[in-house]
This record gives C-alpha cells, sequence and structure tokens, in this order.
C-alpha cells in the first residue's frame, strides 16, 4: 500500500523514491547511533546528491526543437485539416461570389499550419510575445471570415440579400404607440390611442364611471397580450382625477365579482389608520380650518393628501365631534 502523495506516480517510480528515501535515512541513522560527523557519511549519499544536482540542472534547460525523426507523423496528422479548412474556405468565398482578390483569404488554414509547424522547429519564436500575438490575430480572423461566408451563404439560401439579411438580424423594435386622455367641458371623457384613434364616453353616474375605467385598462398591445395592460393607472388617475388607489381596489372588486363594493359610492379609508386620526385630532383642534389649509398642514409634515383623502377624514372628523 503506497502514501497517498505518490498516488499518481507508476510503481517503479515509488521504488526509485523509497530507494533513494532509504539511502537517505541509512546514513543518519548511523550517524545518530555512532556520533560520527556529517564528513564519514557514505559516498552513495553523496553520488545521489551529485545526480540530483546535474537532473535539476538539466531542466533549466531552455526547450530545444524536437529532432527531425518524427517530421514525417507530424506532417500527416496537421496537414489534412489545414487543406480541408482550406477547401471549405474557397468554396463559399467561390459560393458567394466573392472577387478574386478574396481568394487569397483560403490560405489563412495553411498560414495557420506553418505557424504551427514553425513554432516546433523555434520553440523560443513560439513562446515570444509577438509569436503568439500573431497566432492569435490569424486565429480571430480565420474566425470571423467563417461567421461573415455562413452568413452570405445562409442568406442567399434564403433569399435574402447581404443588406436584408444585415436588417433582420437587427430589426429595430417598433415604438410603443402614443396615448393621452382628458376630460372634456361638458363630462364627456377622451381617450386618444396613437394619432387616429379615438374613445370617447359621457358617464351617467359613478358606476358608469368606474365600468369605463375599467374598460380602458383591458387595452393591451398585439405585442403582449398578457401582460400588463396598455393604460396605466397612474395614467388614468391624472386625467381623469382619480386616484390610483381607487382604480386598483375597482379591479380586484371586478375581479372577485364584488358588485356591493363596486357599485357603492363610498370609497373607504385610503390612508393608514394612524394617518387618519393625526388628521382628526389635527382638524379637531383646528376646526375653523378649511381642506386646503389642512392639505398644506399636511404637506408640511411630508404628507401629501387629495381633495376625495381629506373630504373622507373629514366626514369622519364630523362623525367624532357629533358623536
Amino acid at each position: 500500500m503506497y502514501h497517498t502523495i505518490f498516488a499518481p506516480l507508476t510503481r517503479r517510480q515509488h521504488r526509485r523514491i523509497v530507494r533513494l528515501l532509504a539511502l537517505a535515512l541509512l546514513p543518519l541513522l548511523l550517524v545518530t547511533s555512532t556520533g560520527y560527523g556529517a564528513e564519514r557519511l557514505p559516498v552513495t549519499v553523496a553520488v545521489a546528491r551529485s545526480v540530483r544536482r546535474i537532473r535539476c540542472r538539466r531542466c533549466r534547460r531552455p526547450p530545444v526543437a524536437p529532432t527531425l525523426r518524427g517530421a514525417g507523423a507530424v506532417l500527416r496528422r496537421t496537414l489534412p485539416p489545414a487543406l480541408c479548412q482550406t477547401s471549405l474556405l474557397l468554396l463559399l468565398l467561390l459560393g458567394a461570389r466573392a472577387p478574386t482578390a478574396l481568394l487569397l483569404l483560403a490560405g489563412l488554414p495553411l498560414l495557420r499550419w506553418l505557424l504551427t509547424l514553425s513554432g516546433l522547429r523555434w520553440p523560443q519564436w513560439a513562446q515570444h510575445p509577438s509569436g503568439r500575438w500573431l497566432r492569435q490575430t490569424l486565429a480571430d480572423l480565420h474566425l470571423a471570415l467563417l461567421l461573415a461566408l455562413g452568413g452570405l451563404l445562409l442568406g442567399q439560401l434564403l433569399g435574402l440579400t447581404g443588406g436584408a439579411l444585415l436588417g433582420a438580424a437587427a430589426t429595430p423594435r417598433p415604438p410603443k404607440p402614443t396615448a393621452s386622455g382628458r376630460v372634456l367641458d361638458d363630462g364627456t371623457y377622451e381617450v386618444i390611442l396613437g394619432d387616429q384613434f379615438a374613445i370617447r364616453h359621457r358617464p351617467v353616474d359613478e358606476f358608469d364611471r368606474r365600468m369605463f375605467l375599467l374598460f380602458l385598462r383591458d387595452i393591451h398591445l398585439v405585442a403582449h397580450p398578457g401582460q400588463r395592460p396598455f393604460l396605466c393607472q397612474t395614467w388614468l388617475a391624472g386625467w381623469f382625477d382619480t386616484l390610483q388607489e381607487l382604480l386598483s381596489r375597482w379591479e380586484n372588486d371586478h375581479e372577485a365579482g364584488d358588485w356591493q363594493r363596486l357599485m357603492s359610492r363610498r370609497d373607504g379609508p385610503l390612508l393608514p389608520r394612524a394617518q387618519q386620526q393625526a388628521i382628526v385630532q389635527r382638524w379637531t383642534r383646528h376646526h375653523w380650518w378649511s381642506v386646503a389649509e389642512v392639505q398644506a398642514a399636511a404637506q408640511a409634515e411630508g404628507l401629501r393628501l387629495t381633495g376625495r383623502t381629506t373630504g373622507s377624514s373629514t366626514r369622519r372628523r364630523w362623525r367624532c365631534c357629533g358623536s
């Protein structure tokens, strides 16, 4: 059973390492048992140390070129792929009807093959930064040429020209249509979609108004039929003097089928209980204030109020004062 640090080695290498360790430990045992100095070590240790030094010196030598004995095997292994790549590039160039000057690009695989052989013959030049940069540049140029010729050939098979293929690959997204809304002088709600399409409706009561706003929320774009509606809640709230929170509440009631709450004229509290209590207490202490003054005082404290929210708090204040 061998130690785990020697697992990647072969058994022959294990035996050599064990022999060297034995030669190194045996003199140490003799020294500790007899008390002799280090100058009386056996000759075998000195020989082993000298061999170790010679091996280290040999490893530090610069790389040398391999012998020409295996040049035939290298040529047989590397030349056929280079010839196949050259033939493929030549066929692609001829199929794309490239100019005659561009046919010279078909020799890129052969040029890369020659650089590989030169690296085997002169290893120092192959490890030089200039040699690495040249090989990488030729490889990138080879890949770019293959991609370009493949795209042109695909465009010809699909019946597209070069410009049409490029346009089909980089087609920009169509611009999103514009939308605007307003309330006319006669109370009609108007929504303009794009430049030529308009929706006009005059609500007869509050329930009709809510249903019209919910209908506007059902407008979707063709490209995104299952995603969010085209008209945002904030847009509708700004156009038709309502609150985004109310629109969200009406949509939830409509989806839940709660028609009683949807037809109710009471909007319900739109502020947290603590903020409502603060407004009621402030207005109770200053009962002569108007709605605008209460809104200004609340905005000074960082609380944004609207007319509907303040009106709801006003009704609550009168209920509290009456009780």
